[in-house]
């Protein structure tokens, strides 16, 4: 089994969480009181930003060094605590306007974790599909 591309599957979820911001965006063009899209936009705003951040706290490592695993685990254990911040004063932003946009902003959070999940799913999926047919062979 090969290494998955992490930083083509995060340039997908990228790619597909800002076309989800565009109705949004849409929505409070005709409507700029509405806390759903108010909600959504935070939600999958923190969503994308801390996917990016991600990715570029794996490309700090390098691999051609001996202590590659370790400064890996210390650059992404360094960087959860960060992301955990924000995306809990991103809630807690969004729960002072409402509890519906606090609800919606939850929402656009998972949303981007499981587009995330969708896309790894289906790497892993067409990665198993190759593998069966040539050890068929």
């Amino acid at each position: 089994m090969k290494d998955l591309p992490f930083e083509q599957m995060a340039g997908r979820t990228l790619k597909i969480g800002a076309f989800l911001l565009i109705p949004c965006v849409m929505i409070l063009i005709i409507d700029y009181a509405s806390t759903v899209a108010w909600g959504l936009i935070i939600g999958i705003g923190t969503g994308m930003w801390n996917t990016y951040f991600l990715v570029r706290r794996s490309k700090i490592a390098d691999p051609k060094d001996a202590f590659f695993k370790h400064k890996l685990q210390q650059s992404l254990m360094s960087g959860i605590a960060l992301r955990l911040f924000t995306t809990i004063a991103m809630l807690y932003l969004a729960a002072k306007i409402s509890m519906v946009t606090a609800i919606a902003a939850a929402s656009g959070i998972f949303a981007i974790w499981g587009i995330f999940t969708a896309i790894a799913a289906g790497v892993l999926f067409k990665e198993a599909k190759t593998g069966y047919k040539t050890s068929k062979l």
